[in-house]
């Protein structure tokens, strides 16, 4: 059993699914109505006599058929790869279902039979998305399952001789869409940090010097050699010809994490190219008046939460203030003043200076300090930074004066994070969140990944997997 059958069950879902949508959208105009007067009798709605499901049923089919042919000329009926895939089949379904609701709404003034109030184009809009995502999302983590427990997955081996080659470990162990099953590394020496969210997968199978033993034991299906020296990773590439296993390589290159890189070839040489990460000024805006737009909706949608939180605050400590303010270090190093409920004693820091939260053994927190701060309601005064321009919805996590100096000694390239505004959320924060706070180079790489690699749908990934993470409560203080 392959993926392209989860590609069939998506076919057959939508098959059973979209009649019901249809349905489900036709009800929710004409029938809801009819169930508050006549089922619950309370006077509520419409009730209409004329309307006719009769119209909708007969052409289920042609609704169908051009529901599905949207979709496939979206791509959703495909094998999803990359990170967060689940969250690009949601942006899919999104688009397929907005163009088939156009297409059937053409199709109206086509076929004059053709059943075609708004209202229930609108409602097979709503719905059409809700029930495909769901569905599909579900259906998601049934194949990813499936794929962690099923024997398609090859077996991978990793080699390597430097941190590097733990970001391939991550990759191949919260991705396992890509088709590997991690289960060791051979190294030149133990590596010591091991990012948070690989700690209890990572394997550390022995050292470099024995890795014919190791091979031979663990008989992988593919190996990954990264940054080892061609006289050291040429013997290995030869053995694992001669014994069937596929070898990818990864060939030593100067890391340098701060600037993006990509491969090229300029006359059939391979070369790697270097650059500083530059976005478009017209997407920055765009960034800008997003952050802008969102952070007030969400403000308008969540102002009583706020109140509750702010007089819950001063009814516990009222000694101090709702709010605290700290100086944090933002875009190209400028000093601004990030806001945050107050969830600790009053001048919690006044003895001792700046100190990181101790995740286990705190006792500087007011009552539901703590809850605020595992459910990151301390956070929701930052839409105001937004506001102000201080902040970004998603970006590295601002952090303070004092201990970006104290960062800068050990890890040079820290303070490249102020290439861009600090957010409220970020990469790092949905690989590790508050386990991180302790490793900065391990957080580091997070941020400037993210700095290289940001755009939109990435934006959009880490929001949804950000409320996931809050929900849940996962890596929380």
């Amino acid at each position: 059993m392959g993926r392209w059958w989860f590609v069939l069950a998506r076919i057959l879902l939508d098959m059973a699914f979209i009649p019901i949508t249809v349905i489900l959208a036709y009800s929710a105009k004409f029938k809801v109505g009819w169930v508050f007067h006549y089922v619950l009798d309370i006077p509520f709605g419409d009730v209409y006599g004329f309307a006719q499901v009769e119209p909708y049923l007969s052409n289920l089919g042609i609704i169908t058929l051009i529901w599905m042919v949207c979709y496939m000329l979206m791509g959703a009926y495909r094998p999803f790869l990359g990170t967060m895939a689940e969250v690009d089949e949601w942006i899919v379904v999104f688009k397929g279902t907005s163009m088939a609701v156009i297409c059937l709404m053409a199709f109206t003034f086509l076929d004059k039979s053709f059943p075609g109030s708004r209202f229930v184009m609108g409602y097979l809009w709503l719905f059409g998305i809700l029930t495909s995502g769901i569905t599909r999302y579900f259906l998601f983590r049934v194949e990813m399952l499936w794929l962690q427990q099923s024997k398609q997955l090859q077996t991978a081996m990793v080699i390597g001789v430097n941190n590097r080659s733990l970001e391939l470990v991550e990759r191949l162990v919260t991705m396992p869409i890509l088709g590997f099953r991690y289960i060791g590394s051979i190294e030149q020496e133990p590596i010591q940090n091991v990012p948070y969210i690989i700690q209890n997968q990572y394997h550390h199978l022995g050292l470099l010097t024995d890795w014919l033993r190791h091979l031979q034991t663990h008989q992988p299906d593919v190996i990954f050699i990264v940054d080892l020296p061609i006289l050291d990773w040429t013997p290995i590439r030869n053995w694992c010809g001669d014994h069937g296993i596929t070898c990818y390589v990864s060939s030593a290159v100067e890391e340098d994490i701060s600037v993006s890189t990509r491969a090229i070839t300029l006359d059939d040489i391979p070369l790697i190219q270097y650059s500083p990460p530059s976005p478009p000024l017209l997407k920055i805006w765009l960034k800008t008046i997003i952050d802008w737009v969102l952070s007030l909706v969400i403000l308008l949608l969540l102002s009583p939460i706020m109140i509750i939180i702010a007089i819950l605050i001063k009814l516990v400590s009222p000694s101090g203030p709702v709010l605290f303010s700290q100086e944090r270090v933002g875009k190209d190093g400028i000093l601004f003043k990030m806001i945050k409920f107050r969830t600790m004693i009053p001048n919690a820091e006044q003895l001792t200076g700046p100190i990181m939260v101790d995740t286990k053994n705190e006792t500087r927190y007011i009552r539901f300090g703590r809850f605020l701060r595992r459910t990151s309601l301390d956070e929701l005064p930052q839409l105001f930074n937004i506001l102000k321009g201080d902040m970004a919805l998603v970006g590295p996590r601002p952090e303070r004066p004092h201990f970006v100096a104290e960062f800068s000694k050990t890890i040079p390239s820290f303070n490249q994070r102020h290439q861009v505004k600090g957010g409220i959320t970020g990469w790092a924060q949905i690989n590790g969140r508050s386990q991180l706070t302790h490793h900065p180079a391990q957080k580091l790489r997070y941020d400037l990944y993210y700095i290289n690699h940001w755009g939109f749908a990435l934006d959009f990934k880490i929001i949804l997997k950000t409320i996931e993470w809050v929900v849940f409560s996962r890596e929380a203080y």
